[in-house]
Order: structure tokens, then sequence, then C-alpha cells
């Protein structure tokens, strides 16, 4: 094909949208994470190991709370959220750890309601006829304005999400935690911390309602399981894309799957290794939801390789498999400039580079900013064509929400399809348009700048939600983190991820980090984006961002013994020093250096009573 020449159609329409300054260009929309458990047949220790992250948001204060939770029935590490007992995500409690990834499960159905007002109150259309509706008002309070009535309506589907009564439309909503489904309730969560073997946490999550996750659990005997685990709904297939009507008996739920964990002829016993990345199962369908949609192979397939190139896996070696930045999808583009003739010789000098390059998303890599920039010039030059003027129109909503509604972001994360199904000649031609544009920009990649110079730490704060960000500029600064450079990419092992074609900033990757050894749990490590505290004045604020931003974790101390002699050092050191601004840092954080790594206080002692919940019951320990 011929190159060059003046950059296409595609790209001089690509500016339909507004341009967003740091503070407010957000991460990508898309999401995963990776967890992966490796069998004592194949570890240095002859134990087990669970390592993995969550891929969310990068959130200000951060999502998961490092924690250590006992009492003398148990004692567990992990991460909790804040505010919500237990840790069910991901924990170590001594002789078993576990791990989530998100399934991708389609559960959530939405109904086209047909509801009428009438004097005795508000009735809907069901399968069986007319009945009536749970309706009521609440009053919701608005500073510095008057307050708003809204009328709250539940149909035996759901509550009404979108229009109402006196609208022209009603959708509601049918979720399994909305739906009294019986079997499932919050005390999975609790359930868990008790678990000192595989089958009792397998017993645990059979309870679990949502999200319909895949786990991997490991134990001190060296198994490692896998399984699914959460409440899907049985429908017809046709509620899995559109509004169905919810007065049609078709689309009525008929019974609820609560994955393998309740399936005794699935074990999920792991041979070697397992790895779940939120990628398709279709070799093991126990572990399969109905979805319409999943994570590409990429990133599972990546960590399983690595995993089966080593001889003995230690958790050096699941920190090491933490940093990879290899983008085996590069090829996507890769795949369409290596046959590209006639380019200008700066595009030439470009594409020749790209084509050597190793496909790691490091931060030093000038390839790296070159492939990033070309894959973003071409997403908004397809998203900016005429045909799809209308989706780059304002939105109404927060411009948090920008990265969902303008379509580049959404081009990219599905680029192979993109590529691969659009007339190949308009996106080969696109595609060399923007390299020329790239070349000229870089003097042919010689002045380009790294990867890293464009791909920083940005996380989200409150701030930006409220959009309050650009009136308060000097506070919004004062409660923000270093910027510091990332590698990775979203389909990388290290997915430190950008909303591609708008905007370079990461605000979606790892908000937690771990590494779980069934042989000794003081020698696993974890790690969040920030640190502990979540207030900036504080030591701990941001103290573990170094170490997070390239991969790394720090260890786990969870011997009491170590604590409670760190905590009692820490106290000394704070009656020794002279105060300023009201508290020095030692002061500051007077809780001791366990807690300054997320760790809870002690557990009680013999005597000291202790509510604690078991098995579904509550009790008291003397």
């Amino acid at each position: 094909m011929t190159g060059g020449g003046e950059t296409s159609t595609l790209l001089s329409s690509s500016q339909g949208f507004s341009p967003v300054t740091p503070a407010v260009a957000y991460g990508a929309a898309g999401s995963g994470s990776n967890a992966w458990g490796v069998t004592s047949s194949r570890t240095a220790t002859g134990a087990a190991l669970i390592a993995g992250d969550p891929h969310r948001f990068l959130e200000l204060p951060g999502l998961y709370v490092q924690c250590q939770v006992a009492c003398p029935e148990f004692d567990v590490v992990g991460f909790a959220f804040a505010g919500v007992p237990g840790v069910p995500h991901f924990a170590h409690a001594g002789e078993v750890a576990w791990a989530i990834t998100n399934a991708m499960g389609d559960y959530h159905d939405l109904f086209l309601e047909r509801l009428t007002r009438t004097d005795d109150g508000v009735s809907a259309q069901t399968p069986d006829g007319t009945a009536p509706i749970q309706v009521w008002s609440e009053t919701i309070l608005v500073r510095d304005g008057e307050a708003q009535d809204v009328e709250i309506v539940v149909t035996a589907n759901g509550p009404v999400v979108l229009g109402g009564v006196d609208e022209a439309y009603a959708v509601s909503l049918r979720t399994p935690l909305l739906a009294d489904v019986e079997g499932f309730s919050f005390d999975s969560a609790l359930d868990l911390l008790f678990a000192q073997t595989i089958d009792e946490v397998e017993q645990a999550l059979t309870g679990w309602a949502e999200p319909v996750n895949r786990v991997v659990i490991a134990d001190s005997a060296g198994h490692v399981r896998q399984h699914l685990a959460g409440a899907m709904p049985e429908r017809a297939a046709e509620n899995y894309w559109l509004p169905v009507p919810g007065w049609d008996a078709r689309h009525t739920w008929t019974g609820i799957s609560h994955g393998s964990v309740v399936d005794p002829g699935f074990s999920g016993e792991a041979d070697g290794h397992a790895v779940i990345a939120n990628q398709r199962t279709d070799e093991l369908p126990q572990l399969q939801p109905v979805t319409t949609e999943t994570a590409g192979p990429a990133r599972a397939r990546r960590i399983g390789e690595m995993l089966s190139g080593l001889d003995e896996v230690t958790v050096d070696a699941c920190t090491e498999i933490h940093r990879d930045v290899h983008l085996a999808d590069a090829d996507i583009l890769l795949d369409v400039l290596r046959p590209m003739s006639g380019l200008s010789a700066p595009a030439e000098r470009v594409r020749e580079r790209l084509l050597t390059w190793d496909k790691a998303m490091a931060v030093d890599s000038v390839e790296a900013y070159l492939f990033a920039t070309l894959r973003s010039k071409l997403v908004r030059a397809l998203s900016g064509h005429e045909a799809l003027s209308a989706l780059t129109a304002p939105h109404g909503f927060s411009s948090f929400l920008d990265a969902w509604f303008v379509p580049a972001p959404r081009m990219a994360d599905g680029l192979a399809a993109v590529v691969t199904r659009l007339p190949n000649p308009d996106v080969a031609s696109c595609l060399a348009a923007c390299l020329e544009e790239l070349a000229a920009e870089t003097d042919g990649g010689d002045t380009s700048q790294t990867w890293g110079d464009i791909h920083r730490f940005a996380p989200v704060h409150g701030f930006d939600l409220i959009g309050a960000t650009p009136a308060h500029p000097e506070l919004s600064a004062r409660i923000r983190p270093e910027a510091v450079p990332l590698g990775g990419d979203s389909d990388c092992v290290l997915a430190n991820a950008s909303a591609v074609g708008f905007g370079d900033v990461c605000r979606l990757g790892s908000a937690a980090r771990y590494v779980w050894d069934l042989a000794d749990r003081d020698r696993s490590v974890w790690s969040v984006p920030l640190g502990a505290d979540g207030n900036p004045d504080s030591p701990h604020f941001q103290d573990q961002l170094p170490v997070w931003a390239v991969g790394d974790a720090v260890p786990v101390v969870s011997d009491w013994d170590r604590l409670r002699a760190g905590r009692a050092v820490q106290a000394d050191l704070s009656a020794s020093v002279t105060t300023t601004v009201g508290r020095t840092d030692e002061q500051h954080d007077d809780r001791g250096p366990g807690r300054a790594q997320g760790i809870a206080a002690p557990p009680p002692t013999t005597g000291r009573r202790a509510c604690v919940r078991h098995r579904g019951a509550v009790r008291r320990n003397a």
C-alpha cells in the first residue's frame, strides 16, 4: 500500500471532544485483574503460592486497606475495604489463602415496565396480569437549595432506575443482591475469616452473591483449586443484550446457578498452576459464566508461559511476573505496519523502530512512547469520523465519565476487532497518515519522549468526582501524590492503563499487589499504590509508591511479638522528639510501624471478651 501525504479526513475530524487537563484526564474505563496459584510440586519451598493484583481505578485515598484481623478464633492478613467487615478478596489465613478476579459474568437484567397510577397507588403489568407495586417518597436535602422529593418505585423485577410512572418509559433493574435470592447474603465475607482449609473456603463461598468471581485457593498442604462463585440467574438469552418486557413470562428468571463451588463433580484441583485473569475459560466450562464479553487472553497466556518457564516458583519469581511489561497485543498494529511502503523517510525510520521493538512498555522506552502515541492517534482518527460525530456530543453527566462516553477509548479496548472488521485499506491508510504525523512531530523518532514522560500516576480523588478540582487548584495540589512515571499498559501483566486516545495519565492499574507464601506467611509480600494512611501529611501517605510503581511489594509482618515490640520502640521514639506544628511524624503515627504497614491492633488476650461471628451464628468468647 502507499502511505504518506497529508493526514486523512478521518484524522482531521478527530477533534470532536474537548482537550483534557492532566487533573481530569481519566484512565481507561475497562478493567481486569490477575491471580494465579502454584502447587507445591512447582515451588522452591514445597508449599503452595498465590499471587496477583486487582486492576481497578486508582483512588486517593486507596481503595484497599492492608490489615491483619485477629481474635482467639482467627488471624487473617489481607486487603479490606474501608468500613466493610472481613477480607473477602485477597487474604492469607495461615493454613489457607485465597484470591479472586472478576469472572465477567452477565447477571444484571433491565426490564421495560408498563406502569399505571391510580387513586389506590401504582400498578405494573406482569405475566399474571396487573399487580400493585411498592412506591414511596424520599426527601433529599440539598445544600444551599430546596429539598427535593424523589419517588422510589420498585416492581417485582426490581427498582425503576430509568424513567418513571409519569414518564414515557420506565426501566427496572434486576440483580441477585436486590432480588431476595435464597441462600445468598453477606455472611460469606464473615465466614471466610474462620476458614482454615480449602473446603471451608469453598463452603463460605457457596453463599457469595455478587460480583460473580473466579477464585483461586491454596493450602499449607500444597494444593491449589480454582472455582467460580456467585449468583448467576438462569433466563432467556435475549436478557443478556437489551431491556426486555417485564410483563412477558419468557424473560422471568427461572433459577439461580451457584457456581462450581457447589458442583460435587468438579474438584477444581490445579495441576502445577492455575491462572485467572478475566479470560474466557472454554477449556474449563465450569469456570465460565454466561457473559457477553471478557478480557482478552493475553495476560493469562503470558503469566502461564512465565510460570511454565520456571524450574521452581518462588515469591521473588512471582514478583518478577508482576513487573512484566511485555505487550503481546502490540502485534495488532505492528501487523498493519509491516507491509507498508511509500512512506516518507522520517516515517520509515519510526516504522523500522517499531518493527524491531521488543514490545516492552517500559517506562524508559522511546519505542513504547511511539507505539502508544501512534495508537492514540489512530483511534482518535477513526472515532472522529463524521459517521460517529454524535458519539462526541455532550453527554450531560459528570466530566469524570468522559472516558466512557467518547468513542476513542472504546475503540482502543476493541482494537483487534476494529482493525480486522473495518475495511482494511481505510484502517491502513489512516494508520499511515497517523505515522507520518508522529514522524513529523518527533523527527523520525529522534526527538521522541519516553513512555514514562507521559504515562504518569494520577489517582482519582473525591475532588475530581464532584468537579471541585478546577475551582480549588491549590487545595487539590496539596492532596495529590507524586506523579511518578509508570511502565506497563492495559494488557500487560503490569496493567497500568490510560484512556487511549483520550489521555495518557494512568488512573487504572494494580489497586493492590500480593504474593501469599503458604510455607511462611511472613515471607509473603504486598503493596498498595500509596500507603497505609490517607492523610497527605502522614509519612505513610505515599511511602509504598516508589515500590509499587515498579511492580514490587513490601514484606508482610504478621508476627504479633514483632509487632508489639515495634509498637514499644515507636512509643519510646515518640516520647523523645520535639513537636512541630502540633505533632511530629512519629507522634502522628503513634500506632507503631506495624500499623503503619496496615496492621491492625493485636488480638484480644485471654479473658478479654470478644464478639465474633462464626458459621451464621454470633457467640461470645470469654
